[in-house]
């Protein structure tokens, strides 16, 4: 999949889905921070003040940050009050790493975004994305809750889907700036 969106030559890809993860770079390739935003993405319709949206979306993420903490899964799903919200880790961190970079991708979602309905941010290490739905967060069939899991429904194939969309969209436009990158270097060393 990485050849045919960016090319046989590239020195650096990243690729995330829901409940996966891949990133490969060149040896020697500038190392950035865990917690550097990389790329975001708010929607367009916001909520007024009356809503609620900013205390739900803060509940909603600390049961993400707390979730990785205490599963162990670097990934999590949930819904709170209307508001869904997704967050996943890079696999070589640890879960109070991965605590910690969630909440400063939660942070960006909320200082980049402020009252959007719908936002994804994109660190080097982590993702969290929320999606607020007045009529409540919508099922689907196959996904009921499960035993021990107080409520959360994972819907873990539309996720992947949703999250694979962005994160390839992301990628070609990370791919075409580093393309545009290296050939403005190229054309200035003539």
């Amino acid at each position: 999949m990485l050849p045919s969106l960016c090319g046989a030559d590239v020195a650096a890809a990243r690729v995330q889905l829901g409940g996966c993860y891949l990133r490969y770079e060149a040896v020697g390739f500038k190392q950035v921070p865990a917690t550097q935003l990389l790329y975001k993405v708010c929607g367009s319709r916001r909520l007024s003040d009356g809503a609620g949206l900013e205390a739900r979306r803060e509940a909603a993420f600390e049961m993400a940050e707390n979730g990785v903490q205490s599963s162990g899964a670097l990934f999590y799903t949930g819904s709170y009050e209307s508001l869904y919200v997704l967050a996943q880790c890079e696999g070589d961190l640890g879960n109070a790493d991965c605590g910690d970079c969630i909440r400063s991708a939660a942070d960006q979602a909320k200082a980049q975004c402020g009252r959007a309905i719908s936002a994804q941010t994109y660190l080097h290490a982590c993702y969290v994305s929320y999606s607020f739905y007045p009529n409540g967060v919508p099922t689907a069939a196959s996904s009921s809750p499960r035993a021990g899991e107080g409520g959360h429904e994972h819907t873990e194939r539309t996720v992947a889907l949703a999250v694979g969309g962005v994160a390839a969209l992301g990628f070609l436009i990370a791919c075409m700036l580093f393309v545009k990158s290296a050939l403005k270097k190229r054309g200035g060393k003539r």
